[in-house]
């Protein structure tokens, strides 16, 4: 994965943790290949960011799945 992709993402990787943590580790990376220390925070803000996406997406799928499993336990 590229960070510079063109392609809006898929409600598949909305909704997945995983998709936003390796987001954030490839943003920490090219921060961290930065001399521009304004822009190195910039970065590691969004990749903050994308861990704070990675743990709502955790709970959403929760969330749904503990639903579903109510709703078809009726």
């Amino acid at each position: 994965m590229y960070l510079n992709d063109s392609k809006p993402i898929t409600p598949q990787q909305a909704y997945n943790g995983n998709f936003w943590r390796l987001r954030a580790e490839l943003t920490r990376a090219k921060a961290e290949s930065l001399n521009d220390e304004a822009l190195k925070a910039r970065l590691l803000k969004v990749a903050t960011d994308y861990e704070r996406l990675a743990r709502r997406a955790d709970v959403v799928q929760t969330e749904m799945k503990n639903l579903l499993k109510e709703t078809w336990s009726v």
